[in-house]
């Protein structure tokens, strides 16, 4: 099966792999994390293209994968901060729309704002461990601005 496959495809053999093994068997989940790199990345399905529902697909897989995996590796992990990462665009894109087509008043929505606040320093806590190269230092600084006004 190539990684090239639509994702409608991939949605196609996770629902057979589903049939017949767990919903949360390794293998379901690692067909789980390929549809968390279609969607938001792939041409027609990026963050700005994607419809409510695939965005809503996307968080539910993130936090589907970031529960199941955090029972087997606690803690934080480099593998936790880019899952959270991941969650942290289609989140933030639905709690604004759900602001402005007025789904949730405005106390809803500090909520929401500060879960995702709340998952940039986890998400920042995680990514201490990865091994730096050139490039991850811009990160680093991307992230130390961010939480200079939340210390």
């Amino acid at each position: 099966f190539p990684y090239s496959a639509a994702p409608e495809a991939w949605e196609d053999l996770l629902l057979k792999f589903q049939q017949r093994l767990h919903e949360d068997h390794f293998i379901c989940m690692k067909t789980k994390r390929i549809l968390l790199q279609i969607y938001g990345a792939r041409e027609g399905y990026k963050l700005e293209q994607m419809p409510r529902q695939l965005l809503d697909r996307k968080i539910a897989l993130c936090r589907n994968y970031i529960d199941i995996f955090s029972r087997l590796e606690p803690g934080y992990r480099v593998w936790k901060g880019r899952l959270l990462e991941e969650l942290l665009g289609p989140l933030t894109i639905t709690v604004n729309q759900d602001m402005e087509d007025e789904k949730i008043n405005k106390l809803q929505y500090i909520l929401r704002y500060k879960e995702i606040v709340r998952m940039v320093k986890e998400a920042a806590q995680c990514r201490q461990f990865e091994e730096r190269d050139k490039d991850d230092e811009i990160i680093g600084k991307f992230y130390q601005l961010w939480m200079k006004p939340l210390q």
